[in-house]
């Protein structure tokens, strides 16, 4: 049979595509370098992992001031890695600004760490988009890595009593952040908080649950670009 010079995508490799699709929607955007400044940096925590002692540290506020994480102990924590940069960091905002806005005095502390920016960057950034949640500058990005942030966003959920609950890397959902949030709040009423990562739910090749996590945005995207495969076959055997 000639060779008709077309090629006809195989069920495999669809499923692959659409692999790669989520794969870029769960690391989200790459974290910058942080620039060499001849000085030590500690690297990621010992023993990192769900359960574990969240790392302390000390940052600068945006506007003013500085937090301490360990000062936080009795309240549950929600960190937020992000940059201006980055696109799904911008996306996610509001969502985060929502659950800032919706926590009472007896709600999680709610901190939005920068990476690897400047001031003025950051406070560029949150003028433009009307952000009042506090923001944290982790300017050399070691945070960041004490934290093993390799994309952005990424969020982190920590318990009153310290303990690394839930960490999801990716933009995700008002709904689905509140959830998770809910859930961290029930476990300081003794209620077991049964949590899961991102990484988790993927191995289980749940493939639609893990989109889902990561926002509405991101579904359409992680669709689109299996569509578009799709589409590619279907031409391919016409």
């Amino acid at each position: 049979m000639a060779a008709t010079g077309r090629v006809s995508l195989t069920l495999d490799t669809l499923h692959y595509l659409a692999s790669c699709a989520l794969g870029l929607l769960l690391v989200g955007c790459l974290r910058q370098p942080a620039p060499a400044t001849g000085e030590a940096t500690s690297g990621p925590a010992l023993g990192f992992q769900i359960g574990a002692i969240a790392p302390d540290f000390e940052l600068d506020i945006l506007g003013g001031g500085s937090t301490r994480l360990s000062s936080l102990r009795g309240r549950a924590v929600v960190l937020n890695f992000w940059a201006s940069w980055c696109g799904p960091c911008a996306e996610e905002m509001p969502a985060l600004q929502a659950l800032y806005l919706s926590q009472g005095s007896g709600g999680p502390v709610v901190l939005a760490i920068n990476q690897g920016e400047d001031a003025a960057s950051a406070q560029a950034f949150v003028r433009a988009h009307g952000i009042t949640v506090p923001v944290a500058l982790d300017t050399d990005q070691q945070v960041g890595r004490q934290y093993r942030v390799i994309g952005l966003p990424a969020s982190i959920w920590i318990d009153a009593k310290g303990r690394i609950v839930d960490r999801v890397s990716g933009a995700m959902a008002p709904d689905v952040l509140q959830e998770k949030t809910t859930r961290v709040l029930a476990a300081l009423e003794g209620q077991p908080a049964q949590v899961h990562s991102v990484r988790e739910v993927a191995s289980q090749d749940d493939r639609q649950r893990a989109v889902a996590t990561l926002g509405v945005t991101s579904r359409w995207r992680a669709k689109r670009m299996l569509n578009a495969a799709r589409t590619w076959s279907l031409r391919s055997k016409s």
